[in-house]
């Protein structure tokens, strides 16, 4: 607990998870590509308060031994604002990045996470994988994930 005093110098950070579950890479396809919207009432969660407005600090996205490459984007009413491109992935590469300046995200704006993977049996070998065979959300790293992290706050300063 924080001394009365220091009380208005902390800010709550909120970790929040972007997963997209509902995909199957089919057996041999090369580049298959999901993705998802979700708009920040939903994905947000008590991290908007009731100005409607929170702030993004931080982004990390995670795919597995398939995944090709990885992108998180904000659309709202001005376009579309790329938070991470990852156009190559590695899986022994990943981490999260803290923006040089927080993203104001209001309740109507959304968040996309596209995911790309190659489950050929060319890069299957390459990674050490057997055969092609069809692909699903999992927590093993021959299953997948298209999953980003946001770090929020609701406060810009």
């Amino acid at each position: 607990m924080y001394p009365e005093s220091q009380v208005a110098d902390v800010q709550r950070l909120k970790t929040v998870p972007m997963p997209w579950p509902l995909f199957r890479i089919p057996a041999g396809e090369s580049n298959y590509v999901t993705s998802r919207a979700l708009p920040a009432s939903v994905w947000a969660n008590n991290a908007l308060p009731d100005g409607g407005v929170a702030y993004i600090r931080g982004v990390a996205a995670h795919m597995h031994l398939l995944g090709t490459a990885i992108s998180v984007r904000l659309i709202n009413a001005e376009g579309t604002k790329t938070l991470i491109e990852i156009p190559e992935w590695d899986f022994d590469w990943q981490g999260g990045y803290t923006l040089v300046e927080p993203i104001e995200v209001h309740a109507d704006d959304a968040i996309e996470i596209e995911c790309t993977y190659d489950n050929s049996d060319e890069h299957r070998q390459s990674q050490g994988m057997g055969p092609s065979v069809d692909v699903t959300w999992g927590e093993g790293t021959n299953d997948e994930m298209c999953l980003a992290y946001l770090q929020v706050t609701d406060s810009p300063d």
